[in-house]
């Protein structure tokens, strides 16, 4: 677990402070689109099972499931795979996405947000072990397999256009950071999200008054700064 006050692994940049930190909910794990891939990923997994049975016989509608032979054949040594495959879309993924959360903390300094994990398996973004003020943003998001721990996620308050916020299906509320003012539907799948956030709202709030601070601070350089001609 991540102490909320062990910042001394993170590169924070030059004259960046740490404004709020939070460890979301690690038990709040279900997704929409786990109504449909669940079910179908439990079937597939016990379709998969009786591979291992010997004369095991299943109708399920017009559809009859069964095997021969009384030990382990090639058949079985075929279903394997597709064991495997059934364990992770109906159990695997879910312990995963436990794990992830349970080892990752979100921060708000007066710069930028980012996501801090020490999870085996990382969602990642951006090319935050490598970053330096400026954000490099792959195409999609993706999974990361990977010891060592990282920011994983990270964009800048001015690369911050619209804040969404919203309640999931089973509970939980999210934060995503994008980047246009107005963001389409599609918008918001690639983007730096902050999952099952107390106070989400209360939350958008501070970061866009960090937001406002960061850019009346910038201005105040920029026409302090001497024109050279």
């Amino acid at each position: 677990m991540i102490s909320n006050n062990n910042t001394d692994n993170i590169n924070l940049l030059y004259n960046e402070h740490i404004i709020w930190t939070e460890q979301p909910n690690p038990w709040q794990i279900f997704r929409k689109s786990d109504l449909f891939m669940i079910p179908f990923s439990f079937f597939f997994f016990a379709i998969s099972l009786t591979l291992f049975i010997p004369n095991f016989n299943l109708r399920f509608f017009n559809v009859t499931f069964k095997t021969v032979g009384n030990g382990l054949t090639m058949r079985s040594l075929f279903a394997i795979p597709f064991v495997l495959v059934g364990f992770w879309v109906s159990i695997g993924q879910l312990l995963a996405r436990i794990n992830r959360l349970r080892n990752t903390q979100y921060y708000v300094t007066n710069k930028r947000v980012f996501i801090y994990s020490k999870a085996l398996f990382k969602e990642m973004n951006t090319k935050a072990n490598n970053y330096n003020g400026n954000s490099t943003i792959f195409s999609s998001k993706r999974s990361v397999m990977s010891t060592e721990d990282m920011i994983t996620q990270a964009r800048d308050f001015d690369e911050i256009g619209y804040i969404k916020v919203y309640k999931k299906m089973f509970g939980g509320w999210n934060l995503v950071f994008c980047r246009s003012v107005f963001p389409s539907k599609y918008s918001f799948r690639n983007q730096v999200e902050f999952e099952n956030i107390n106070n989400a709202k209360f939350l958008r709030d501070i970061i866009l008054e960090q937001k406002t601070l960061a850019k009346q601070k910038r201005h105040e350089v920029e026409y302090a700064a001497p024109s050279v001609l």
